[in-house]
């Protein structure tokens, strides 16, 4: 009489390649259809960035008697100097803006000459989503709009397909 050993129930290593592979490509989906959403958020919010800074710089136009600043840099310490005041120690300080509601992250601050004396901590550099320098366009260089400001986009490089305009262009 023969004895059969019954066969152990299990999986084949062919079926555990197969469900890994099957698992791989889920992930890389996942994983790029997580990029396009965060870049997608990383857009929109410079672009709401960008039109908060293009108002302020109005505001500035419109306080200076139309004179458009010439840089970035002087766009910031101007806007900065219209909501700053003096408090009851003598002591720079700045009033809630567009600025300052911005993430530490995107900024970058150093200390400022303030007229009539004293120094007072200022932002000096806005960033984009991506942690580049939002470029300020004092004079007419991209589509006839002037001033406008720009973000290098995700790419880094500014005059490339992905720029962000404070303007549609």
């Amino acid at each position: 009489m023969r004895v059969y050993r019954s066969r152990r129930s299990g999986f084949s290593i062919i079926e555990m390649l197969v469900v890994l592979a099957v698992i791989a490509i889920l992930v890389g989906v996942a994983l790029a259809v997580g990029r396009q959403v965060l870049n997608s958020s990383r857009r929109e919010f410079t672009r709401s960035e960008l039109t908060a800074l293009l108002g302020a710089e109005e505001s500035v136009v419109h306080k200076t008697a139309g004179m458009v600043p010439p840089s970035m840099y002087s766009f910031l310490v101007e806007y900065q100097q219209l909501h700053a005041y003096r408090d009851v120690n003598g002591v720079w300080r700045v009033h809630s803006n567009i600025l300052t509601r911005l993430s530490s992250s995107m900024v970058k601050s150093s200390m400022v000459a303030m007229p009539n004396g004293g120094n007072m901590l200022m932002i000096t550099q806005v960033n984009d989503a991506w942690g580049n320098a939002i470029q300020f366009l004092p004079t007419v260089f991209y589509n006839s709009h002037a001033p406008c400001f720009v973000s290098a986009g995700q790419d880094g490089y500014i005059g490339t397909r992905d720029d962000i305009h404070s303007y549609d262009p």
